[in-house]
């Protein structure tokens, strides 16, 4: 391997489920950071409709999350609100 090969910043952000058309803001070192820190979207999307499910009331249909929703259910329960 003579030389090291950068994925660029678009390939990185796809791969995470970024969609193409999305921009990321300032220069190149702070969008890499950007996209390095970031919930990558398909998986925000599916806690948040987990998260959706458990503070309605309703449970998790058969594989969408199984025991690790029933985890944070629990969660939820103990916290005081």
């Amino acid at each position: 391997y003579a030389h090291i090969r950068v994925v660029p910043k678009e390939g990185v952000a796809a791969l995470q489920g970024f969609p193409r058309q999305c921009r990321f803001a300032g220069r190149t070192s702070a969008q890499a950071r950007q996209i390095g820190n970031s919930v990558p979207p398909p998986l925000g999307m599916h806690i948040g409709g987990l998260i959706r499910q458990i503070l309605a009331g309703l449970r998790p249909r058969e594989g969408e999350g199984g025991e690790a929703a029933r985890r944070v259910a629990s969660a939820f329960r103990k916290i005081p609100f």
